[in-house]
């Protein structure tokens, strides 16, 4: 007996199933790596953001919503057929990804226009917008910018920080 026959055996797979069955095994698998990576993505990114502590929330809204996700794809299952309702879980997975990096590009364009020339360091508005953002999540990121304008303009980073404060 074969390699490929024992695990037919194994998996309890009849003659004529095998293409069927590699196929959902590997659409499983690449499923699985795209929640892993997301999974992993999501965390680091999160915690960038926000305190650690605000993780078990996080983790009990997800579980929360996947149960809804999950009793709404049961319902799709019962009036959809098979093929039709994976298409759409790809195509609903391809517009997640073109929305997540949307939303980076547009997250990252703010400060791209720190970091540009027409940034003024002695305007009031610039100075205000920059307080503001020291006392948010995003402080980190603040001063990223800060180093970054602060290289460009020949200003010192600390007389910077001691206008803002």
């Amino acid at each position: 007996m074969g390699y490929s026959e024992k695990i037919q055996e194994v998996l309890n797979v009849r003659k004529g199933e095998g293409k069927i069955v590699s196929m959902l095994m590997l659409y499983s698998f690449f499923q699985a790596m795209a929640l892993a990576l997301f999974f992993t993505a999501a965390g680091a990114i999160f915690l960038t953001h926000y305190p650690i502590t605000n993780l078990p929330y996080v983790y009990i809204a997800a579980g929360i919503l996947l149960l809804l996700v999950n009793s709404l794809y049961a319902q799709f299952e019962k009036h959809i057929s098979g093929r039709v309702l994976i298409l759409a879980e790809v195509l609903i997975l391809l517009l997640s990804i073109l929305l997540f990096r949307l939303g980076f590009a547009y997250a990252q364009a703010g400060w791209r226009l720190l970091e540009g020339s027409t940034l003024q360091l002695n305007d009031a508005a610039t100075l205000e917008l920059l307080n503001n953002k020291l006392d948010s999540p995003y402080a980190g990121e603040v001063l990223y910018a800060l180093d970054v304008l602060c290289k460009g303009k020949g200003v010192k980073k600390h007389e910077l920080l001691g206008r803002l404060r």
